[in-house]
């Protein structure tokens, strides 16, 4: 088995969660990522910022900063989040170059062709929603239109009114039946044959957010499920796990309508709802990722409910605002921007971090800390390019 590297470099949307983790896991880390938060900067030895666009990270930017990187190459391991669902070409160019610590990029070229991921499901007897590659004809509502991406941002309620102004981008959008029900996600680790489950979260969207109702807002840890459910959802995680050889940190996005699990996208990167988990063990998740994808899975108890629950929650700004240069963070503020950082009507301001006993207070505790910051940073409180 190959040593872990020493140096890590973290390439996402936004990296300071998997920096953090890789931090306390004792890794030297560098940080590419699209906002450059003070925190980020904090943690990395060396970091860039990349421009973002709506696929997620500029790639001519990246491959630019990637091939005059200082990093070290082939002895730094590379550990991506967020930010390269539509570019697996990315991943191959890094992994020629650097130690790619994650799935291969065939995984991605799957997982972002609709066609040939909901076949793959339907192979593996695997439910999800009813789906279509034309446009439902005769229908006004119950559509949603989809593009694979992260965070939420390439879905959008179908309205045949608006399908000539969407056509130019069809690419690999697809048609997906919108179900009502409990919108959650399965985080767990992987050495490409077997798997361990972390937790199971619910998954909140920034509802109100102009033209991007499915953006994603934030997670509570421990969903409560019914044993049967929780049974079936890692049943759905063994079989992805063995016809695909995952490898490290993965989730898998589901809904459960009227008592019946399905499966909406499999995200096969460390996701935003690992910071939910991260106090379970001492020396970071991230270590245990690097260690994963050369075969290696830790060894956890068959139940470790922790004594508090945990919630996380995007902050998306209701009115365009400037950081101020004296302003005062609370601990509990994570992914700050840089004071003088001007920040546009529905961008991130920063996320929040809660613990509680039960769910409602955790919800109700996160409810109250983003009317704080909101208020703190000159805001009028309210909940809207997605960090995750």
């Amino acid at each position: 088995m190959l040593a872990d590297p020493v140096n890590l470099l973290v390439v996402a949307n936004s990296g300071r969660s998997i920096a953090a983790s890789a931090v306390r896991g004792g890794f030297r880390v560098s940080v590419f990522d699209g906002f450059g938060d003070q925190d980020t900067q904090d943690l990395a030895c060396h970091w860039r910022r990349i421009s973002m666009d709506e696929f997620g990270l500029n790639q001519v930017e990246l491959y630019r900063e990637l091939a005059t990187s200082d990093a070290g190459h082939l002895e730094t391991g590379v550990v991506y989040g967020a930010g390269l669902e539509n570019h697996s070409g990315t991943l191959r160019w890094v992994s020629e170059r650097f130690r790619l610590l994650g799935n291969e990029p065939s995984v991605f070229d799957l997982v972002s062709n609709p066609r040939q991921f909901f076949a793959r499901l339907a192979r593996l007897e695997i439910p999800f929603p009813e789906i279509r590659f034309q446009p439902p004809t005769g229908h006004r509502a119950g559509w949603l239109r989809k593009r694979p991406g992260s965070g939420g941002q390439g879905v959008r309620f179908f309205n045949r009114e608006q399908q000539p102004e969407l056509g130019a981008d069809a690419g690999n959008c697809y048609y997906q039946r919108y179900l009502r029900g409990a919108v959650m996600s399965v985080l767990f680790i992987a050495n490409g044959a077997s798997s361990r489950l972390i937790g199971y979260n619910s998954l909140k969207q920034a509802r109100g957010v102009a033209n991007q109702p499915f953006l994603y807002a934030g997670a509570v840890s421990m969903a409560g499920l019914d044993p049967r459910t929780a049974e079936l959802l890692g049943s759905f995680v063994d079989r992805l796990v063995v016809e695909l050889g995952l490898r490290g940190i993965n989730s898998l996005d589901c809904i459960v309508s009227q008592g019946r699990a399905y499966v909406i996208e499999l995200n096969p990167r460390p996701s935003a709802t690992l910071e939910l988990y991260e106090e379970w063990v001492p020396e970071g998740w991230i270590k245990h990722h690097v260690q994963s994808c050369h075969g290696l899975l830790p060894e956890l108890p068959p139940t470790r409910a922790p004594a508090l629950i945990h919630g996380q929650r995007i902050v998306y700004l209701p009115e365009s605002v400037r950081v101020p240069e004296a302003m005062d963070w609370p601990a509990w503020c994570k992914d700050r921007p840089a004071p003088g950082t001007l920040l546009a009507k529905g961008a991130a301001l920063c996320s929040l971090q809660v613990k509680g006993d039960t769910v409602a207070q955790v919800e109700r505790c996160l409810q109250q800390r983003q009317r704080e910051i909101l208020t703190a940073i000159g805001c009028r409180p309210r909940q809207e390019h997605a960090r995750h």
